[in-house]
């Protein structure tokens, strides 16, 4: 009775070792999930965060290259804006100094351009 009575014992003792290490088994394979879990989420998260960032990187660039645009566009308004200022000064210096009886030569001189620009302002 008593040998059974042992035998028992160490089949309990042998029963709970046994369920012990498969919780623990079952416990650390439940962690390391988890753990791979959060590690493809921050994968992820990691991810996304790079595509944000290029997608506004590439926002940016094209800002940039819209803001160039726009005052190349300006510098060429403004630079056509001074040309016709200049011809219109020449124009009304022209006109001017014709009504003054002044020839074609000499108003060509006094303005430092070309006979032919003068002939075409008076025209």
């Amino acid at each position: 009775l008593h040998e059974e009575w042992l035998r028992a014992q160490r089949t309990e003792v042998a029963l709970k070792e046994k369920y012990k290490k498969q919780y623990i088994t079952e416990k650390l394979a439940k962690e390391s999930a988890l753990r791979a879990i959060q590690q493809e989420r921050q994968a992820k998260e990691q991810e996304r965060q790079a595509k944000e960032q290029e997608r506004q990187a590439k926002e940016q660039e094209r800002q940039a290259k819209e803001q160039e645009r726009q005052a190349k566009e300006q510098e060429r308004q403004a630079k056509e804006q001074e040309r016709q200022a200049k011809e219109n000064i020449q124009r009304r210096s022209v006109l001017t100094l014709k009504k003054m009886g002044l020839s074609n030569d000499e108003i060509a001189q006094a303005l430092n351009i070309s006979l032919a620009e003068v002939e075409t302002e008076i025209i």
